[in-house]
């Protein structure tokens, strides 16, 4: 699901991209814009959701003890980054991200 959900935001934030650029004028330089700041901000959220992944894992296991909503959110933070940094990653070996 969390590539799904992905695909959906890189859609989403590719059309807002565009919309923007469409108002002031520029096309790409918006999009590319938007994908390259939300991929920031989902590498930062998929840390956090790998931190949290990992305390789950070493201090609630030995215990027996476990957060279902950890895992799934993990899962889903790993799909969502797999798709952006896919992303991210032809963006920028494609030479289109110069301004």
């Amino acid at each position: 699901k969390g590539l799904i959900y992905g695909f959906w935001m890189l859609l989403i934030a590719g059309i807002s991209g565009l919309l923007y650029g469409l108002a002031a004028g520029i096309l790409i330089q918006p999009l590319i814009f938007v994908i390259i700041f939300s991929t920031l901000l989902i590498i930062v959220n998929f840390f956090i959701s790998a931190l949290l992944m990992l305390l789950n894992t070493v201090l609630l296991m030995p215990f027996k003890k476990s957060f279902s909503n950890i895992t799934r959110y993990f899962s889903w933070s790993f799909g969502i980054f797999i798709v952006f940094f896919l992303t991210y990653t032809l963006i920028n070996y494609s030479g289109i991200h110069v301004f």
